[in-house]
């Protein structure tokens, strides 16, 4: 399954509620750094002057997921998905949390509607993925990872997850064709060469 991290970026909502794209930028930075004292100064300050921030309380919600705080950052994103609907960072990262806490169902809905707001977004189809192929929803595991490769044919987790799915499916042939073009875009992939060698 591809890790669970949260999307965080400085791109906004396009609404006047937020913050400056320089502000933006540098609570970014600083989340990537790990530099949570920073934000716990800047943040609340920020989210004073800028209540309505989906950008803001989706870096909060990070934030809160990065201190492993999984039901209040599922509380925080439920709030920016319904301050943005169109925003697919808060559905992305909303699933995040809800797999956090459990609920792979809840989860497998917000990345679908992510997908389904920006069906350019490769990471949401990932997430969506790897999601049902923990519920076991295999085939539909499948479509969601074969349209990440639509979008991008090299995509190793896809090509590795959609070949691991297949072995586990007994198509085994098929399976090591993915492995196989995983390993053409990187032939030091360690994941696609075990899972090449198990399956022949």
């Amino acid at each position: 399954m591809s890790k669970r991290k949260t999307s965080v970026s400085a791109k906004t909502t396009g609404s006047k509620l937020d913050p400056s794209k320089s502000v933006l930028n540098a609570l970014v930075r600083a989340l990537q750094k790990g530099e949570l004292d920073t934000l716990d100064k800047k943040l609340p300050n920020l989210l004073r002057l800028h209540p309505q921030s989906a950008v803001l309380l989706n870096l909060s919600g990070a934030l809160a997921l990065t201190r492993e705080d999984h039901a209040q950052a599922a509380q925080i994103f439920f709030s920016v998905t319904k301050l943005a609907p169109k925003f697919i960072d808060g559905h992305k990262n909303l699933g995040v949390a809800l797999l956090k806490l459990g609920r792979a169902d809840s989860a497998i809905k917000c990345f679908a509607t992510a997908a389904q707001l920006d069906p350019k977004d490769i990471e949401s189809f990932i997430k969506l993925a790897g999601t049902l192929r923990a519920t076991r929803q295999f085939d539909a595991a499948i479509g969601a990872y074969q349209r990440a490769l639509a979008l991008d044919p090299k995509n190793e987790t896809a090509l590795v997850e959609t070949g691991k799915i297949l072995n586990l499916l007994s198509r085994h042939e098929e399976a090591v064709g993915f492995f196989s073009r995983a390993l053409e875009v990187d032939p030091k992939n360690a994941d696609a060469y075990e899972s090449l060698a198990h399956s022949l």
